[in-house]
């Protein structure tokens, strides 16, 4: 979040608060970790009730570290979500590039003009032929 702005976030990332308003369950966690793993209550899912973020921790073999890996999830997600671009400010143009572009311009209709009298002069002889 930028200092700069007085905007409060929209979320708020301390701990407290988070899982204050955080549906926790735990759940059995499946794949490689042994007996431990799979049979206890070992993986931890956070859904953030006001953003309905959910993150899910399963990859340690025990329940609080679990827990730990999920709660920093969250506070990442919950970071990302509150970010707010700096609003940009538009530049001028250079004075080089305006002069630049005029002369582009003067060229381009010189050549549209130089072909305008050789279309006029085709129709000329046509008209003439008939």
């Amino acid at each position: 979040m930028d200092e700069k702005s007085n905007e409060k976030p929209k979320y708020a990332t301390d701990r407290q608060s988070m899982l204050k308003v955080c549906r926790i369950d735990y759940f059995k966690a499946g794949g490689p970790g042994g007996q431990h793993k799979n049979k206890n209550q070992t993986a931890v899912r956070l859904l953030h009730k006001p953003s309905n973020t959910i993150v899910t921790a399963s990859s340690q073999r025990s329940q609080k570290a679990n827990f730990e890996v999920a709660v920093a999830a969250l506070k990442a997600k919950l970071d990302k979500l509150n970010f707010v671009p700096k609003k940009r400010i538009p530049t001028k143009t250079p004075k080089s590039i305006i002069i630049k572009r005029k002369e582009d311009k003067k060229a381009r209709s010189k050549k549209k003009q130089g072909r305008r009298s050789v279309d006029e002069d085709i129709k000329k002889i046509s008209s003439l032929m008939k």
